[in-house]
């Protein structure tokens, strides 16, 4: 009868040992999708039509809700690529060559007509201009602002 006793007593201290190691064990933690880095960009408090942007016929949409405003993929000569996020409504800019200062003007003057604003308004969008580092590797990374804002960056 003891030995049952402890045989008993050894069985529960065995899988109470186990059942203790299990539930103190951590599962890996998951890895978090890829997430592309979104940089800061300045929040709108006016009223822009966004939805002319995407019925544009020079729109192209590259990928689900994110659209080409320009004629960047048939002409790479342009020097710039406009991409538009209906996410949160914001707008990418990525300079591609220079001059860096006379391709900013450029693609700043071309969001102005797309979106038919002013300058003022233009500058209270969600917009981020950036250059790639292969063409400029100390102003990658930076929000380069448009061209005639005044938070811009001077180039």
């Amino acid at each position: 009868m003891k030995k049952l006793f402890l045989i008993v007593i050894g069985l529960l201290v065995l899988l109470i040992s186990v059942t203790l190691i299990f539930l103190n064990r951590q599962t890996p933690a998951a890895t978090p999708a890829y997430q592309p880095t979104i940089f800061p960009v300045s929040s709108s408090s006016v009223s822009v039509n966004y939805e002319t942007i995407t019925k544009n016929p020079n729109a192209i949409e590259v990928s689900a809700g994110m659209y080409n405003l320009n004629e960047s993929q048939s002409n790479p000569n342009v020097g710039y690529a406009l991409l538009y996020s209906e996410a949160d409504d914001s707008i990418y800019i990525s300079i591609d060559k220079e001059p860096l200062s006379q391709t900013r003007e450029q693609a700043s003057q071309y969001l102005l007509g797309l979106l038919n604003v002013t300058q003022e308004v233009a500058c209270t969008l969600k917009v981020y201009v950036g250059v790639l580092y292969s063409v400029n590797n100390t102003l990658s990374g930076q929000n380069l602002g448009l061209s005639f804002c005044p938070s811009s960056m001077k180039l």
